[in-house]
């Protein structure tokens, strides 16, 4: 272990070029171990989208996706500060890989611990709705009490936004869009989208 820390310490005081040569040439990035998260093997991607989005479109892609039972109707009314007329002109291609919560923790902390380790992803709405019904068919969420955060980086009157994506004790899969509380305890076991 104390072998593995100095090379992260090597590997964070190189340049940044450096760091990306080392990356390109060894296929690996490293990164300080989590005591919060576990890594798992679950990664998903969706290709970057040209089409035109509204946020209605967003929310009967998700409610005929044939893997969402229940979708938040704020995801279709909600108005983001920076998008006011709630249009998605395309978006960029995303991957993330689902780190799983080992504890309770609040959100706070999963940032906080997710900055530090270079993982902390942020996505719009429309790429956490492709990636929501991804990680669904992947079977993130395939059984009571299981679940997945997807940090927005989009925000309603300056707070910051997340997708909550679980399955209830029906088995029922639902999608919320909900505002960030720091505060708020995230349950073992759940999931984190990360890069």
């Amino acid at each position: 272990m104390e072998n593995y820390l100095s090379v992260i310490s090597a590997y964070q005081a190189l340049p940044e070029d450096m760091q990306k040569k080392f990356q390109k040439q060894t296929g690996l990035i490293p990164r300080p171990i989590s005591t919060k998260f576990q890594r798992t093997n679950i990664t998903v991607s969706c290709p970057g989208q040209t089409d035109y989005f509204t946020q209605t479109d967003i929310f009967k892609m998700l409610e005929n996706s044939g893997v969402i039972d229940i979708v938040d109707f704020d995801i279709e009314g909600y108005v983001f500060d920076d998008n006011p007329k709630k249009e998605y002109k395309g978006c960029k291609a995303v991957s993330g890989v689902v780190d799983k919560l080992i504890n309770d923790i609040k959100n706070k902390d999963i940032i906080t611990e997710g900055q530090m380790l270079q993982t902390h992803l942020q996505v719009n709405l429309l790429q956490g709705a492709l990636l929501a019904i991804e990680l669904v068919k992947a079977g993130v969420v395939d059984g009571k009490g299981k679940g997945l955060i997807i940090y927005l980086n989009e925000k309603i009157n300056g707070i910051s936004y997340v997708l909550n994506v679980w399955s209830n004790m029906n088995g029922q899969v639902l999608i919320h869009l909900e505002g960030l509380d720091p505060n708020v305890d995230c349950i073992a076991g759940y999931g984190v989208l990360s890069e």
